[in-house]
């Protein structure tokens, strides 16, 4: 079972942004990944950021991917995640809160938009990001991974 660490905006959200990342952490729990969602291990809001990011960059070497949700880019805390998942090789999930019919979640990469459920997996995706990464020449290139 792949195990995916969550990541998005926190800081200067409401309610610092726990219940995205729980609802988005139970959906992926009912697709079967095990979740690993940083407002569940830092839930004490009065925690210092520095404290969080340190136990949240612990548990995110121990993931296969990273899941990031909507507002990621403007977000430190995240960007320093997708800066360290990129580094030591995790895949890289973009998913949008844009809920679908049918329990299927909109997931979007920079090469296209896909849509994933049940019957679907995250392949697909990766397949298609990476050759669109080969294409431009860029040497941002992940391996591509079934998450089923």
């Amino acid at each position: 079972m792949k195990r995916l660490y969550l990541s998005g905006p926190m800081t200067g959200k409401p309610a610092l942004n726990f219940p995205a990342f729980h609802a988005e952490a139970d959906r992926l729990r009912a697709l079967g990944y095990q979740v690993v969602n940083p407002a569940e291990l830092n839930p004490d809001p009065s925690a210092s950021w520095h404290a969080c990011m340190r136990a949240d960059l612990k548990a995110l070497l121990d993931c296969d991917a990273i899941c990031l949700l909507e507002g990621y880019s403007k977000s430190r805390g995240a960007c320093l995640e997708l800066t360290v998942a990129l580094q030591i090789g995790l895949e890289v999930i973009y998913l949008s809160n844009k809920e679908k019919e049918g329990g299927v979640y909109e997931i979007s990469s920079p090469s296209g938009r896909f849509y994933v459920g049940q019957t679907h997996c995250f392949d697909r995706m990766w397949i298609e990001h990476r050759r669109d990464l080969r294409a431009k020449k860029t040497s941002l290139c992940w391996p591509a991974k079934s998450l089923g």
